[in-house]
């Protein structure tokens, strides 16, 4: 019997990740939190299991293994995740823009992506809109956004001033979906996420994006400044350069866009 409740006991202590190795005091793990943002983060089938995994997800995942960070890892819509990480149910979100306010709730660690915002439409309209990068010029038409995200505070603005009209829904794909059935007349959306996302659902045809890019914006890892862990930027920050440096950065790309 001694031997029954000592094994039971021995198992019962080990914390199980949400994706990766073991921690004996949650304390230790650093709650690693992301959104649906293909082919960066996305959730996936695999033998009947989900896994979480992408192109920043499989980079961030090696920084924590270089910096020697144990990890959970959990995917959730983008205004939940957001309100976790500044509550501190989550350590860490990404992939995360920076803007005003966020920059005064959170610490960021170097960038890990360029990510291209590109204005799709319809095939055919990218002719007919006239688009050099001033968000006034996107005033008479009907812009899918996703819920929660920030585009830039000239975005934001004109959103506010009703200067523009905007869609907010959940995801990429009803956007897209939106976009091909003319119910929206454009969506920004990351370049490789767009392109990506249509193919998927099978509208890649459909749909072109317009040559003037919205805006290049870069993408974090982000946790609130009141977090006690926030000392791990460090760590990541040495361990994203040591990716870098080392040539393995491209490797993360190639995994999913060749």
């Amino acid at each position: 019997m001694k031997q029954i409740l000592s094994v039971f006991l021995l198992l019962a202590s080990i914390f199980v990740l949400g994706q990766n190795g073991y921690s004996q005091n949650p304390d230790d793990v650093v709650r690693l939190v992301t959104v649906e943002f293909a082919p960066y983060e996305f959730e996936e089938q695999e033998n009947g299991v989900k896994i979480i995994k992408g192109i920043q997800v499989d980079m961030v995942k090696r920084m924590c293994e270089l910096a020697g960070l144990q990890y959970s890892l959990k995917l959730l819509p983008f205004k939940r995740a957001y309100e976790e990480a500044l509550s501190l149910k989550q350590d860490c979100i990404f992939n995360f823009y920076k803007n005003p306010e966020r920059l005064s709730l959170f610490d960021y660690t170097d960038p890990l992506l360029n990510n291209p915002l590109v204005i799709f439409v319809k095939k055919g309209e990218e002719t007919k809109i006239r688009f050099t990068g001033k968000v006034e010029e996107l005033k008479g038409f009907q812009i899918g956004v996703m819920l929660g995200y920030t585009y830039s505070p000239d975005f934001d603005e004109a959103i506010k001033n009703n200067v523009i009209t905007v869609d907010p829904v959940s995801s990429h794909v009803i956007n897209f979906q939106k976009l091909s059935h003319k119910r929206i007349d454009m969506y920004i959306c990351e370049q490789n996420v767009g392109l990506y996302t249509a193919k998927k659902i099978g509208v890649a045809e459909q749909i072109a994006f317009l040559e003037t890019p919205f805006k290049i914006q870069q993408g974090y890892l982000g946790i609130a400044k009141n977090n006690p862990k926030k000392a791990i930027i460090g760590k990541l920050n040495a361990a994203l350069k040591q990716i870098k440096d080392s040539g393995e950065y491209s490797s993360f790309f190639d995994k999913y866009l060749k």
